[in-house]
């Protein structure tokens, strides 16, 4: 029987940048197994087409339903004990990049995941790759999505369809040069599928990663213009 690490009960605010992204990272992984499941049962009962035998389909669908329960009580327990950690950075812990940017640009706690997600982005496909449990095509040339950030956050019709001024260049995510959207956007239409790319300057202080600073987005290194 496989066993998992050991459950941290005694939380300690997050030493820097960094700590806190990473479990930020496995939280996600928890989120986006449990959606994927949810997703995947959600086909099978739906889909009559299905070339898998009626009988698998159905064993794979009870498989399902008693995993999401366990799936949804993991995410919950690592969302759980990563905010006792922020709130105890948030009273005289190490201040964190990503808190401090949201305080500044006043951004909402769909926008803060925006970046996170921007962040999963940048640390390749091990990382990344979960997202493609939440929608197909997700990521081109390692940016993220519009729709993809709503799938992760279950948004419905409705705060999808609100949250869209959020990635026009008025939105606080664009005008405060935190994030890029990396394909022209024309239409209302066209927004779920643009893409989005943290910028150089954004990651450097979500990260602590501070060689980014001197990075220009329009730059392939610094000093050396796009063509």
């Amino acid at each position: 029987m496989m066993t998992g690490r050991p459950v941290e009960t005694h939380p300690e605010p997050f030493g820097d940048d960094l700590a806190c992204l990473l479990a930020e990272f496995d939280w996600g992984n928890a989120r986006c197994r449990r959606l994927g499941a949810q997703r995947l049962l959600l086909d099978l009962e739906e889909e009559t087409n299905n070339a898998t035998p009626p009988r698998n389909r159905r064993r794979i669908a009870r498989k399902l339903r008693r995993s999401i329960p366990v799936l949804r009580r993991t995410e919950d327990a690592k969302r759980g004990f990563i905010d006792a950690r922020l709130a105890l950075n948030r009273n005289g812990g190490p201040t964190l990049g990503l808190d401090v940017i949201q305080d500044e640009c006043g951004l909402t706690p769909f926008e803060r995941t925006v970046l996170l997600l921007g962040c999963l982005a940048a640390a390749g496909e091990e990382y990344a790759g979960a997202l493609d449990q939440i929608g197909s095509r997700t990521f081109f040339g390692g940016a993220l999505c519009v729709e993809t950030c709503w799938n992760y956050a279950e948004m419905s019709a409705g705060d999808r369809l609100e949250s869209l001024p959020m990635f026009l260049p008025s939105g606080s995510l664009v005008r405060n040069g935190l994030v890029e959207c990396c394909r022209p956007t024309v239409t209302p239409a066209s927004l779920p599928s643009t893409t989005l790319e943290v910028t150089p300057q954004a990651f450097a202080r979500l990260t602590g990663i501070v060689e980014f600073e001197a990075i220009n987005s329009g730059e392939l290194w610094p000093g050396q213009e796009m063509s």
